[in-house]
């Protein structure tokens, strides 16, 4: 959008500045007179814009000192939204420790070895587990918004949460009653919301009138637009060999996966390296210990679970810590299986190596 603002003053009569407008498409939105004497009337400030629709009032004021009015104009613009986010979990509300504990007591684990690999005898037994937990603490999702605009209080939040239910509820069943209540609670909710940024503007202006301006500004700055409203700063982009990258993981595990390493020193064999002296004081202080994994018990997996933080995040499986201390007397026994299981195989499942890593950047 393009908009120009300023003063047309030619010494005698032109069509320059219509030919301007029409030929950039542009209308003037000032109308009256801005230089008016005993004898003339003209029109001499203007604000040409490109797309006037986009604008709410124009006009001029007098101010009195000054023989030019003051013009104006008003836009057209939608307060930031934030985009919601959403988040899974376990809801253990209503858990029947009794009957959870009874449940998985009655699952044929054993039906998991069956497979040869690791990472399937893993898979099946992770499914038996999530199966219980799915009837018994079933998975739930809400949305929830960050950096919540400052007049939206508890009262506005609880009105616009029955309005969202109330349309759920038109969803499901379409009917007329349905709707009307759907309408009218909205209806609602946009009063409410209208009413609480009108005295939201009400108070920032009375704090520039008892305190500073700056105080005024602080307030205003949630309903200016500005770049970081309309990006969002929980993706991460790089920029790779002039392309944007949207997935940073790919490209840092490429890089660190393969090294720029030289031939010659990817061609050197083990006898190369006798003589170094690195090579040399390790193999002085080296002892010919055995070493092994050991297999563990069911009393060290249950001292393990029931000593675990339940106010530590979940992994990626999404089985939290309070639901494995709940189920510890039931299952210890059957992870200490698994585990010496995947000792005796000297493989471990894929999924037990993942980790969550979220990157930290330095301000």
């Amino acid at each position: 959008m393009d908009m120009l603002i300023g003063q047309n003053n030619p010494q005698r009569p032109n069509q320059d500045l219509s030919n301007f407008i029409e030929q950039l498409c542009l209308t003037n939105l000032i109308t009256n007179p801005t230089r008016v004497t005993k004898s003339t009337k003209s029109l001499l400030d203007v604000i040409l814009v490109s797309h006037p629709d986009r604008f709410v009032t124009s006009g001029n004021l007098h101010l009195g000192i000054s023989d030019h009015d003051l013009i104006y104009v008003v836009r057209k613009q939608k307060l930031p939204k934030t985009k919601a986010k959403s988040i899974e979990f376990r809801s253990i509300k209503n858990l029947n420790h009794a009957a959870f504990k009874t449940d998985l007591g009655t699952i044929p684990w054993d039906s998991s070895y069956i497979f040869e690999n690791v990472d399937d005898v893993w898979h099946h037994w992770a499914s038996l587990y999530s199966s219980v937990l799915d009837k018994h603490a079933p998975v739930q999702k809400i949305r929830f918004r960050t950096n919540q605009l400052p007049w939206i209080n508890p009262n506005i939040q609880k009105q616009m949460r029955l309005r969202n239910r109330l349309y759920k509820k038109f969803r499901r069943f379409s009917t007329e009653a349905n709707w009307l209540n759907y309408k009218v609670q909205r209806n609602k909710v946009t009063l409410l919301k209208r009413d609480a940024v009108k005295n939201y503007c009400s108070d920032a202006a009375f704090c520039t009138l008892s305190r500073s301006v700056g105080q005024f500004w602080k307030k205003m700055k949630p309903l200016l637009p500005t770049s970081k409203s309309s990006v969002d700063t929980s993706v991460i982009n790089l920029l790779e060999e002039g392309k944007v990258v949207t997935e940073p993981s790919a490209v840092f595990n490429d890089y660190f996966s393969k090294p720029v390493v030289e031939d010659t020193i990817l061609n050197m064999s083990e006898q190369d390296f006798m003589n170094h002296m690195s090579v040399k004081s390790i193999t002085n202080r080296c002892y010919d210990f055995d070493f092994s994994f050991q297999q563990v018990n069911t009393v060290y997996i249950t001292d393990l679970l029931s000593n675990l933080n339940e106010r530590k995040s979940t992994g990626p499986d999404g089985i939290s810590p309070k639901l494995l201390r709940i189920s510890a007397s039931v299952i210890a026994e059957l992870l200490a299986n698994l585990f010496n299981y995947c000792i005796a195989k000297c493989a471990w499942p894929r999924e037990w190596k993942c980790g969550d890593v979220t990157a930290a950047h330095k301000r």
